[in-house]
């Protein structure tokens, strides 16, 4: 979190989040729509609210935000990097 950047291949994705079947272009605009809801509905939290990451441990909002945003830039640099 400090250098704001994920190294790739340094992890792997917890077994309940690795999707069961083959992903279609309609379910993966699915899911982007429930994310984008559900990230505008972090406006609404209170600001003591946190999140229990499994690496990272309690993440307070502010934190949970940041971790949020670096997490997607490096999914969205995996993204690029295939379509190269």
């Amino acid at each position: 979190m400090t250098f704001k950047k994920i190294p790739r291949g340094k992890g792997r994705a917890p077994k309940h989040v690795l999707p069961k079947e083959t992903i279609s272009k309609n379910h993966l605009l699915e899911q982007l729509q429930i994310a984008s809801k559900r990230i505008e509905s972090l406006k609404q939290l209170d600001s003591k609210s946190h999140f229990k990451h499994p690496l990272f441990g309690h993440l307070n909002l502010k934190e949970s935000q940041k971790f949020l945003y670096i997490h997607t830039e490096h999914h969205l640099k995996i993204i690029r990097d295939i379509i190269r």
